[in-house]
């Protein structure tokens, strides 16, 4: 009986290692954001519907962002820098910090850091997170409450991560945002959207148009992909202020000149169309989110957030 006692003992304890193991195979590992060897690529689109109400796309421009792993300090705190790397050479773009499932950035001329991300958040909670308003050398930015409608785990590269659903994208950690390193926190529907394409670290892409991918690619992602159809040239825009009462300013690059500006708000109707040349409009409504569809004499066009208050 002592041996038969035994052997049950020993069985049960090697049971019970077993689905300790196999459940710690199953629980999200620690994946710190990257700040160094990693590459985000943003793609920005727009579309319409055609005469059979099928969806016509238009990639507008790709946005690249490359963290360089270069030390730099603000406020006494150690940062890593973060270029926009879609120009040539490579600007600084802002500054990145991870701590404890948290990653703060200051946006270049700032010294004032702002949440971006926060992957210890559970369901039902709400934070304050920075987005970027445009893209280029010259973004706006703006504190947004993001709330976390579900939270799961999903492998990517072998290793299961948390996934949080912010209304519409996900945060995937050790990634960031399916909608692009900065992210867009609802699901557009003024006819215009971004989506994360690429990200990698190192020389192994985790992400691909949009889907993690369970087994990373070999490779970082490109940086001299182009957009696929080039009817519609990036330009540097950028409105103030932003979020604003009513009236905004255009600013725009020298020789620049504006042929028409559509008010669009978040439900995708137009509200008030602009034409010519103009540099100040009015932001005609309730307070909430609207669009900006900017279109320039040579074709080129631009989608840019606006806050009202």
């Amino acid at each position: 009986m002592k041996t038969l006692k035994n052997y049950f003992s020993k069985s049960h304890l090697l049971i019970a290692f077993s689905i300790l193991f196999l459940g710690k195979l199953c629980v999200a590992q620690n994946h710190p954001f990257p700040l160094e060897n990693a590459r985000w690529m943003n793609k920005h689109r727009s579309y319409y519907l055609d005469q059979n109400g099928q969806p016509v796309y238009t990639t507008n421009w790709i946005d690249k962002y490359c963290a360089n792993g270069n030390d730099t300090t603000i406020n006494a705190i150690p940062y890593k820098q973060l270029d926009f790397c879609s120009t040539v050479p490579a600007t600084y773009h802002g500054a990145l910090r991870y701590d404890s499932g948290q990653v703060y950035f200051v946006p270049k001329d700032s010294l004032n850091e702002s949440l971006l991300y926060d992957f210890t958040l559970n369901t039902g909670d709400v934070t304050n997170v920075i987005l970027q308003d445009n893209s280029g050398t010259n973004p706006g930015y703006y504190m947004y409450p993001v709330t976390i409608g579900q939270v799961d785990i999903i492998v990517v590269n072998g290793t299961p991560r948390r996934r949080l659903n912010t209304e519409g994208y996900d945060w995937i950690e050790g990634i960031g945002c399916t909608s692009g390193l900065f992210m867009e926190p609802w699901i557009n529907v003024s006819n215009y959207f971004r989506e994360l394409i690429c990200m990698s670290v190192n020389d192994t892409t985790h992400c691909l148009n949009q889907f993690p991918l369970e087994i990373g690619q070999v490779g970082a992602c490109q940086l001299t992909l182009n957009i696929e159809d080039n009817s519609q040239n990036y330009v540097d825009l950028k409105v103030l202020p932003n979020p604003t009462f009513g009236n905004i300013l255009i600013e725009k690059n020298e020789g620049v000149k504006i042929a028409e500006v559509n008010l669009v708000n978040a439900l995708g109707a137009s509200v008030k169309r602009y034409t010519g040349d103009i540099e100040e409009i009015e932001i005609i409504g309730d307070p909430g989110i609207y669009f900006l569809e900017i279109i320039t004499s040579e074709g080129s066009k631009s989608v840019i957030k606006v806050l009202k208050q």
